[in-house]
């Protein structure tokens, strides 16, 4: 029960950031920087897939190596550097395949994907030690 607990705190504060951030910023800027290679609406299932592996490696290599061990800064720590591996992995990986990846949307996309994966890690963290203490 922990660890779902855990899992599905981080899922839903990850999505609810990325859709937030993506629905008022980001599309406008992929649109501007991207419009002959963006698709005209999201495809649901491997952004649906991406959010469940991603708030799986953040449960299975964040979260719950530290449960018994550790605060919630050394998860927002680990959070954020597992962020930036996946992140940077994308866009990196675009920018070296793709004939345009603009460095300036690679710059912010990364910067949100540490900070986002790092504010979800944490909230799984915590959902996963309320459920440990009885809290919940």
């Amino acid at each position: 029960m922990q660890l779902f607990a855990a899992y599905l705190a981080t899922l839903s504060v990850f999505i609810a950031l990325n859709l937030t951030w993506n629905g008022l910023v980001v599309m406008k800027l992929y649109r501007r920087e991207l419009r002959d290679v963006l698709a005209e609406t999201p495809r649901l299932l491997p952004a649906a897939l991406f959010y469940l592996i991603h708030a799986g490696g953040v449960l299975l290599l964040v979260v719950r190596s530290a449960i018994d061990s550790g605060g919630w800064h050394q998860v927002a720590g680990l959070g954020a550097v597992f962020g930036l591996c996946a992140y940077a992995t994308y866009d990196l990986t675009n920018a070296a395949t793709l004939r345009r990846w603009p460095g300036n949307l690679m710059a912010l996309d990364i910067t949100c994907g540490v900070i986002f994966t790092s504010i979800a890690s944490v909230a799984g963290f915590l959902a996963a030690r309320m459920i440990a203490t009885g809290a919940a």
